[in-house]
């Protein structure tokens, strides 16, 4: 089969990456996948100018993930991943990626399922956008001016439900009803906490006036609430909560922030949650890499927030 675009690289095959190959394809761009076993390098030079690079792995393998992509395709380079702020990318000299905000669910075999419109941003957005309309997943292009709010939503939601899940029965819907105090105290820690990491990883005074006025928590409460209206049956931790916990406890603590429902979520449910981090430099708001090898190739959660 002939085809007349460019390839689309996806760094990862697991439900968000076989789910994003199926719409390139349907788009009618050719996908070459990156796994586990996959020498980026020799593959770039079979695939020198793709037309994206998108990287699909979890969080805490974005980085090395990254480290590993020859430098002739940075400057393609998508990420899809939670958790995700600015300075995660700049730190891995990525100055300027496409952003694919997710707000839909793909489980094995069932069909794809919307919260709402998957938000796109940067120089690539309207191919994004091409495999989001071939798979019918609805889809919003943002400016870059709205992209930190946009992420900053998202982390909200995907934060709020898995820690709350560890401690609170039910579904999403619950949380806002049953468990509402639980609720409202994550809430405000998760954006005290989003706010402190935006803030100070921007340079200068004016930077992080200008980083944070770009937060608006009463839409980013707005947004959350209209999130969990829109899907009220789904569900709370997946089993990815105790590492998001872990992750967050580690970067408040090394912020210096006092954030009490993540202090005692952590004493229940972490080991190790009596551990002090070293002091060192500002905190990326992103994953410590595990050692060993990259796990390109992440296998697909059952039961997983989107």
């Amino acid at each position: 089969m002939n085809f007349p675009n460019a390839p689309v690289v996806v760094v990862g095959l697991g439900q968000l990456g076989s789910v994003l190959s199926e719409g390139f394809l349907r788009a009618g761009y050719p996908v070459v996948p990156v796994l586990r076993r996959t020498r980026p390098e020799a593959l770039s030079q079979i695939t020198p100018e793709p037309a994206l690079v998108l990287v699909t792995v979890g969080e805490d393998d974005l980085a090395p993930a990254v480290s590993r992509l020859p430098s002739a395709w940075r400057s393609k380079l998508g990420l899809v991943q939670n958790e995700l702020l600015p300075d995660q990318w700049l730190t891995l000299q990525v100055t300027d990626p496409t952003v694919a905000i997710v707000w839909f669910e793909k489980k094995a075999g069932r069909p794809i399922h919307d919260v709402l419109p998957t938000v796109v941003s940067g120089p690539r957005a309207d191919l994004v956008g091409e495999a989001l309309d071939a798979l019918g997943v609805p889809k919003r292009i943002a400016p870059e001016e709205e992209l930190l709010e946009e992420l900053v939503a998202k982390n909200l939601y995907i934060l709020v439900l898995n820690l709350a899940g560890l401690e609170a029965e039910g579904v999403a819907g619950d949380l806002l009803a049953a468990h509402r105090p639980l609720f409202d105290a994550l809430t405000g820690e998760v954006l005290e906490l989003q706010r402190a990491l935006v803030t100070s990883a921007a340079r200068g005074s004016a930077a992080r006036g200008s980083a944070a006025a770009q937060l608006d928590d009463d839409r980013l409460r707005a947004t959350l609430e209209r999130a969990i209206a829109s899907d009220p049956a789904h569900g709370l931790a997946g089993r990815s909560a105790p590492r998001r916990l872990e992750r967050n406890v580690d970067l408040a603590r090394r912020l210096g922030l006092t954030l009490p429902t993540f202090e005692r979520l952590a004493q229940r449910f972490l080991p190790s949650a009596g551990a002090v981090p070293t002091a060192g430099a500002v905190p990326t708001a992103g994953a410590v890499p595990t050692a060993g090898a990259v796990p390109f190739e992440t296998p697909a959660s059952p039961k997983r927030p989107t």
